[in-house]
């Protein structure tokens, strides 16, 4: 009954990790303007830091302060990767525990 249940949660997870990691894709398409991209990333690679993910550093350029573009890209990469790094750390828990 426990590997049943472990199934469906980890199938669960993929289909919302899939359509998540699409949305992600598409912030770093071309046409989405520099500014964005570069704080979705700053705030991605922070997240994951603060996450726990020591390959990542904490990077929070002197625009966050100063454009509004930029601070929603980084507080929109920052909530994205820090909580997908915790749901695959979960995930890993599920299947390996």
């Amino acid at each position: 009954m426990k590997s049943i249940f472990t199934i469906t949660l980890i199938l669960m997870n993929i289909s919302c990790a899939s359509k998540q990691y699409i949305e992600h894709e598409k912030i770093l398409l071309d046409d989405t303007p520099s500014t964005y991209r570069q704080g979705y990333i700053d705030g991605c690679g922070s997240g994951r830091s603060v996450a726990g993910d020591y390959m990542t550093r904490f990077t929070r350029s002197e625009l966050y302060s100063n454009d509004d573009l930029y601070k929603r890209a980084w507080d929109v990469g920052y909530k994205y990767c820090t909580e997908q790094l915790e749901e695959d750390r979960e995930l890993e828990r599920l299947i390996y525990h």
